[in-house]
């Protein structure tokens, strides 16, 4: 499990957003669960090696939130339509209890010689899970 950093941000305005983004910040929030949505900013260092793993959106990630730690989901990421850098990122909050939906890249044996994925078939699957307390079952 990938862990990051991440600070609370107490923007109000798109030019302080810019601001962070200039300081080598991503901006991004968490939402989901019983507790209120939180706005945060992550390092864009930090961000972008986690975005070139190729699972990020399927993995679950550890973020230590000025010293609380949360098990989040990243769901979407918005990138720069002309640097291509991550703008802003959402993370859903994993709560115990709850239904999540996933959809997991499925990778192929031989898929240069399969006609279905010549044609640009689905090369995802998608996954209905429920979180539990975090131990793992074997």
């Amino acid at each position: 499990m990938s862990t990051i950093q991440a600070t609370i941000r107490n923007t109000k305005t798109k030019g302080q957003v810019n601001l962070l983004r200039q300081n080598g910040q991503v901006p991004g929030i968490i939402y989901g669960g019983e507790n209120p949505n939180e706005k945060i900013s992550l390092s864009k260092k930090e961000v972008t090696s986690l975005i070139n793993k190729e699972n990020f959106l399927s993995n679950v990630i550890s973020m230590n939130i000025d010293g609380n730690e949360q098990k989040v989901l990243p769901r979407e990421i918005t990138f720069d339509t002309v640097t291509d850098e991550p703008i802003h990122v959402d993370f859903l909050r994993i709560v115990k209890g709850a239904k999540i939906i996933l959809e997991i890249p499925v990778r192929f044996i031989n898929h240069e010689l399969s006609p279905g994925l010549k044609r640009g078939r689905k090369r995802f699957c998608n996954c209905n899970c429920c979180c539990s307390n975090g131990s793992k079952r074997t």
